[in-house]
């Protein structure tokens, strides 16, 4: 169980109550270091299993109706798409834009083809910094030659 009492949401509150579009909330709780709290020290499973508890029930307070979202883009931010489905899934009517921010964050996950082709431009680049720096360390001997001629 995942204790959000205890995490300081007023900035995810605040910009909960600001919002006009759904990802507005989502981009805005992934720059608040709360939620990026809440994903580094919790699993993909707890983060489900608390975010089952919190929409099992219609949310009494504004932090009530904030716990789902940060919950969500927790996952979101721990790369979990099968969660963020497995979310999806759920009624959530009681939480006005969660469905559709969830819809979003999906969207925005890698997908294992994209995984896949940053993995190999990641080792592209690596094989052409070695052959840089490989044509770089013969240019120096090159005019060390040159002006000792």
């Amino acid at each position: 169980m995942i204790d959000l009492e205890a995490i300081n949401l007023n900035a995810a509150k605040a910009h909960f109550a600001l919002a006009n579009v759904p990802m507005y909330i989502a981009r805005k709780l992934r720059e608040d270091p709360a939620i990026l709290n809440i994903a580094l020290h919790n699993d993909a499973d707890a983060l489900f299993a608390e975010f089952v508890n919190r929409v099992s029930s219609e949310p009494a307070s504004l932090r009530e109706q904030v716990y789902p979202f940060a919950l969500a883009v927790a996952a979101a931010l721990k790369q979990d798409t099968p969660a963020l489905k497995q979310m999806a899934t759920l009624d959530l009517h009681h939480f006005g834009w969660l469905s559709d921010m969830i819809s979003g964050l999906i969207e925005q996950q890698p997908s294992a083809a994209t995984e896949a082709r940053i993995g190999l431009d990641r080792q592209m680049n690596t094989d052409d910094i070695d052959l840089l720096a490989s044509d770089f360390a013969i240019i120096p001997a090159a005019v060390t030659r040159a002006k000792v001629a």
